[in-house]
């Protein structure tokens, strides 16, 4: 009886660890962080633009030009912090999430940019091809 009570446990597990692998991999979006790249994605799929960043400094990413809201629209923004072991000055990420909504090409511009003086230390340009 405890033989099949363990197949049972067993199972379950096995079940519980294919439906979570699943979800996990279906709900994920594509992360770069390249400019030399460019981007190709179909249309309704996300990709996420991850790039380093210090807020300590004083600086920010932010879209530069406006994004072209019939092929792409801005989804979600986070900052990913350093692990506390890195330091006060260490470099987290910044994470722009995105969404293709038509075929087309576009750019997304982002510009690293102290806030307050309006100080811009670099920019990138990404390159964007919806299928």
């Amino acid at each position: 009886m405890k033989r099949i009570g363990l197949l049972i446990a067993g199972l379950a597990v096995i079940a519980l660890l294919a439906v979570g692998g699943y979800w996990a991999t279906a709900s994920q979006t594509t992360n770069l962080s390249d400019p030399n790249r460019p981007i190709e994605v179909a249309t309704g799929k996300g990709f996420e633009l991850k790039l380093e960043s210090n807020p300590n400094s004083g600086y920010r990413w932010d879209v530069a030009k406006p994004i072209d809201e019939k092929v792409l629209s801005l989804t979600d923004f986070a900052y990913d912090a350093p692990r506390p072991m890195a330091g006060s000055n260490a470099n987290g990420k910044e994470e722009w999430e995105f969404k293709a909504l038509s075929p087309g090409t576009t750019q997304i511009v982002m510009k690293y940019v102290r806030p307050a003086s309006g100080e811009v230390a670099k920019s990138v340009t990404f390159n964007v091809l919806v299928k």
